[in-house]
């Protein structure tokens, strides 16, 4: 099986330092910092994944796992992607929840470029689409993963892309519907990262994480460690990734 032979083995628990000593009932009331990514970042950004012949998702993601290395130390990480499961042609045009998560297996070195490491994840979810049909709970049994109560099995980071209308509201007949910012969090994970390509609107970037865990504070640092990253890698593609200096 395919997902069995990806992530056979010990299964590390991501160490983004946190400000608080998780418990057992951490991960559960969470908040969301929203910004936007810079027009100029979103235009490298694009222009890049024109070159390199990948998608904005996949930039994102490597983006993401290289921030997660840089701020963990960790080189082997497992990062959480749902995907719509509707592959299937009689689920196309079903209503309800198909939902799936992926666990992708990245594996950075300070030693490669950010190139090689978009080409890395290129490769892993270009994979991972081939085999999208194992749910994730007959995946975590398969694996025998034991669960540690408030560790989420197998990942406990997540990262999810979508792709939006550029307009935000819309009118169908006679009822008008725009989207609604929900005030209120809970999450299931430690941290989350949503992007949204909003068209002319450009690319809307959050962070969904636990309050018992991380302090408002840390996580606009770490929304701005972030850009600053993304600004160094995108303007030094070829150099080492652990050569990235950032505060």
């Amino acid at each position: 099986m395919y997902w069995q032979h990806q992530l056979q083995g010990e299964q590390p628990i991501a160490e983004l330092p946190t400000d608080v000593i998780p418990s057992s009932d951490s991960v559960v009331h969470g908040a969301k910092l929203e910004f936007i990514i810079p027009k100029a970042l979103l235009s490298q950004l694009q222009e890049l994944c024109r070159k390199r012949g990948v998608s904005v998702f996949m930039a994102l993601l490597a983006l993401f796992a290289l921030w997660l290395y840089r701020h963990s130390g960790q080189r082997d990480l497992r990062i959480g992607v749902p995907i719509a499961n509707r592959s299937r042609p009689e689920t196309q045009h079903m209503l309800g929840f198909f939902v799936n998560t992926q666990v992708l297996r990245i594996v950075l070195s300070g030693e490669m470029s950010f190139v090689a490491l978009l080409k890395h994840v290129q490769s892993i979810a270009l994979e991972a689409q081939t085999y999208p049909d194992l749910p994730f709970e007959q995946l975590v049994d398969a694996l025998q993963v034991e669960r540690h109560l408030p560790e989420n099995p197998l990942f406990q980071y997540m990262y999810s892309h979508q792709r939006l209308e550029s307009a935000t509201a819309q009118t169908l007949n006679d009822m008008h519907i725009e989207r609604y910012a929900q005030e209120t969090q809970s999450t299931q994970f430690k941290l989350v990262f949503d992007t949204a390509e909003l068209g002319d609107e450009g690319l809307l970037a959050s962070f969904t994480y636990a309050t018992a865990l991380f302090q408002a504070t840390t996580i606009e640092r770490f929304r701005d460690r972030y850009l600053e990253l993304m600004e160094l890698a995108l303007n030094a593609t070829e150099s080492p990734i652990g050569l990235l200096n950032f505060d």
